[in-house]
């Protein structure tokens, strides 16, 4: 049983560690088990200051519902038990309308902390703003540093399992462990929402690595405002005004360099936060930045 529980874990830490180490002193990852059957990729990395908890979510990381949100809750020292909600979105990758029709996620139970494993255990649910139920299960969590430690004994486990597929037999592979990104990851057809207050962002564009000769075209509403941009190791700065509504930037690869595909490193500075990313595209193929104006 412990097997399972950790392979189910492995499985997920392969996608997490595309993301970088905030400044947090608790960083957790596991999944969510939800009453229907599904489950989502989960990373919880936080702080406890005066039995408060303050920090960041990821769900579904890696997948086409991925999500950053800000949490806050307690935790109890002298009975371990937690208690914690979201109660603003950074960014996701969901389909939506608006940020007022989110599903909100809160958690308790029982945390750890001082166990080398650091479980965090509990019970979830999900509420929109409106008060309505929108999610049920259970949540699981381990240490990323236990986690890591354990996977050369884990991959030996499920080297030898026969009914098991070789393609999921890769993937708990500890050389896939080792590329550790700073930045979320957004391919092709890809989109990404943030929600601003302000009627500008900035938008910064780069490449951090070796330049490589990368171009690309930025596009605000289906107009071209930047046409051609090398990337080089030196940011290019653009200011844009957003309308009331959605606003759409458009990342848009016109070749893929010496080393393909086309990469792109890009900050979003949405009011006082800098949202990280990266784009991973192929020759025509664009990724999309979507800014909501509140």
């Amino acid at each position: 049983m412990k097997t399972i529980f950790y392979i189910i874990i492995l499985f997920f830490f392969s996608i997490t560690n595309v993301f970088a180490q905030e400044d947090f002193k608790y960083n957790l990852i596991g999944v969510l088990l939800l009453e229907n059957n599904v489950s989502y990729a989960y990373r919880l990395s936080f702080n406890i200051n005066n039995k408060k908890i303050s920090g960041v979510s990821y769900t579904d990381l890696g997948g086409k519902d991925e999500t950053k949100s800000r949490i806050k809750g307690s935790f109890n020292p002298n009975d371990k038990s937690f208690s914690f909600k979201e109660y603003a979105i950074d960014y996701t990758k969901s389909e939506i309308k608006d940020f007022s029709s989110f599903c909100y996620l809160s958690a308790s139970g029982k945390f750890k902390v001082n166990n080398k494993r650091r479980m965090l255990k509990g019970d979830l649910y999900g509420i929109y703003k409106g008060k309505d139920t929108c999610a049920k299960g259970d949540i699981i969590l381990l240490s990323d540093v236990f986690v890591n430690k354990k996977i050369n004994k884990i991959y030996k486990k499920v080297s030898k399992k026969k009914k098991l597929a070789d393609t999921i037999k890769e993937v708990f592979n500890p050389d896939k462990f080792k590329d550790m990104s700073k930045a979320s990851i957004l391919n092709a057809g890809e989109t990404i929402n943030y929600a601003s207050e302000n009627d500008y962002i900035y938008l910064f564009v780069w490449d951090r690595q070796k330049e490589d000769g990368d171009n690309v075209t930025v596009f605000v509403n289906d107009k071209i405002v930047v046409d051609n941009l090398s990337i080089t190791n030196d940011k290019y700065r653009l200011k844009i005004d957003l309308k009331k509504g959605k606003n759409e930037i458009k990342i848009r690869a016109n070749n893929e360099g010496e080393l393909p595909p086309n990469t792109a490193d890009i900050r979003v500075d949405v009011l006082n936060n800098r949202h990280h990313l990266s784009t991973k595209l192929n020759v025509n193929e664009t990724a999309s930045i979507i800014i909501y104006r509140e």
